[in-house]
């Protein structure tokens, strides 16, 4: 092979595995995304302050 045809083909595969990367990158970052489950302070605590739930009035 001349050199030429080296640099064409190390270039090309450099670019594909950039892309391949690229791809699963954003794949992981949108599967995790997903899962995240937001829980607000406030809504903890209204949850445990209420007198129905008799962990909530467990004293020590």
């Amino acid at each position: 092979m001349n050199t030429k045809k080296q640099k064409t083909l190390l270039t090309s595969l450099s670019v594909v595995v950039l892309i391949l990367l690229v791809i699963f990158l954003g794949l992981f970052y949108f599967n995790h995304q997903d899962h995240k489950v937001i829980v607000t302070h406030k809504d903890s605590l209204s949850k445990m302050s209420s007198k129905n739930n008799p962990v909530a009035d467990l004293t020590i």
